[in-house]
């Protein structure tokens, strides 16, 4: 299709040549100086910092941590095929390769996975592949090294803004390069050509910053209820500009008195009786106690900051029925919508595998067949069957007739509810 003049005119360069249809001539509008993305508006989730940020998110907070790990225990237990490109003795011959390829690992294909999955905490995840020699003379996979997201120095980019590799620092502070040829790059989402994705924490952290301020203030209130506050009255000349060395010295000394008095093995103070001239006590200590109730219900409001991170997550079944609410439709409507997001995290890693390293692998061993005719890796479903559902459903259409149960409907109701098969499933099984 022809480009209208008007728009040859605003893509033209200064040479008012638009180029040809191969030449890129925009750009994404990513952020970054130098191989350094500057994405994140906020300040504490630049750089390092971020990183440690989202680590203490994972490490700390009961949500988050279990959110995480939730998901991925069920995306690591997800079962994983090789299928042939092409139905034909070279599809067969290749995808068998291709499976000597991944049994050959050093490193379980599990592991491989939940290493790919460390991008949703971090937003990436980066793997470099390391091949071996084989027997019968071709390269194969010896595996996939990862490579910490805390230890990133900055991206390279080539002239229109596709990656082209990672700087590394190393153990001697030494810049390590590493390039996307030989590498597989996993992220949460490419918008902008991001290499560094979205951690999919960055929504919950507003919320975990809040949460985390209120329970140190409830652990701090909690305490000074208990013990009470301590109070320790000095001179007046303790606290002049005039004061001796000797005076300030005592005035920073009962100041860290104050301050480490503790309700604990440290609750008691030791202090000489100092009298004036006219027998008034001089150094006086007493706590005060906190009378009543506090006014900030601080349970709720940490209740409030878990549900809206649970919320942001697309995780807020895991708090389901914590409050005395919420319904068996609701929640099922919910796991759905989990299960969902988490198959799309594992639809992004198989992506790149195909896309990316098994034409490599091909490639490296003098195979250019089109990358439709290469075997590829399949992910199968995280969701396992609801033997209550089906229960209800078969009570339904059961007696109308409309389904004949046969010996593989058995052998798979069977597996479905954990009994075990009869002697004629467990023969069809075998065979």
């Amino acid at each position: 299709m022809a480009i209208p003049l008007t728009v040859a005119k605003e893509q033209s360069n200064d040479h008012g040549d638009i180029g040809g249809p191969t030449e890129e001539l925009g750009w994404s509008g990513l952020s970054q100086s130098r191989g350094t993305v500057t994405e994140e508006w906020s300040r504490a989730l630049q750089g390092k910092n971020g990183m440690r940020i989202y680590r203490e998110m994972v490490d700390d907070d009961p949500v988050i941590g279990a959110y995480l790990h939730g998901v991925k225990q069920q995306l690591v237990a997800a079962e994983w095929t090789i299928e042939p490109g092409v139905d034909d003795a070279k599809g067969a011959e290749r995808a068998g390769f291709l499976n000597e390829c991944v049994d050959g690992l050093s490193h379980t294909w599990e592991s491989f996975i939940g290493e790919a999955l460390t991008k949703l905490e971090f937003g990436w995840s980066f793997a470099e592949t390391v091949y071996e020699q084989r027997d019968d003379g071709k390269l194969g996979w010896r595996k996939f090294a990862f490579r910490s997201q805390e230890t990133l120095d900055r991206w390279l980019f080539d002239e229109n803004g596709d990656i082209t590799g990672l700087v590394q620092t190393g153990p001697d502070h030494k810049p390590l390069v590493i390039p996307m040829a030989k590498s597989m790059l996993f992220r949460t989402t490419t918008a902008k050509g991001n290499p560094e994705g979205r951690s999919v924490l960055r929504n919950s952290y507003v919320s975990w910053h809040y949460k985390k301020r209120l329970q140190e203030f409830q652990a701090i209130g909690a305490e000074r209820d208990l013990a009470g506050i301590p109070i320790i009255g000095l001179p007046p000349e303790y606290f002049a500009a005039s004061a001796t060395p000797t005076e300030r010295a005592a005035k920073a000394m009962w100041e860290k008195i104050a301050t480490e008095l503790r309700h604990d093995e440290r609750a008691s103070i030791v202090h000489p009786i100092i009298y004036d001239e006219d027998g008034r006590e001089l150094v006086r200590i007493s706590l005060l106690s906190a009378s009543g109730a506090r006014q900030q219900d601080i349970g709720g409001m940490l209740s409030y900051y878990d549900h809206a991170m649970a919320t942001s997550l697309a995780a807020d079944v895991i708090l389901l029925g914590q409050d005395g609410v919420g319904s068996l439709a609701l929640g099922s409507v919910k796991r759905d919508m989990w299960i969902a997001s988490m198959e799309a995290y594992l639809a992004e890693i198989e992506e790149v595998i195909n896309k990316v390293e098994v034409p490599r692998l091909f490639e490296l061993n003098g195979d250019t067949a089109p990358r439709e005719e290469l075997p590829f890796l399949r992910v199968g479903t995280i969701d396992a069957p609801d033997p209550a559902g089906i229960a209800e459903f078969l009570g339904k259409v059961a007696p109308t007739g409309w389904i004949n149960p046969t010996e593989e409907d058995e052998v798979y109701l069977r597996t479905v509810v954990g009994l075990p098969q009869t002697e004629e499933g467990a023969a069809e099984d075998v065979e």
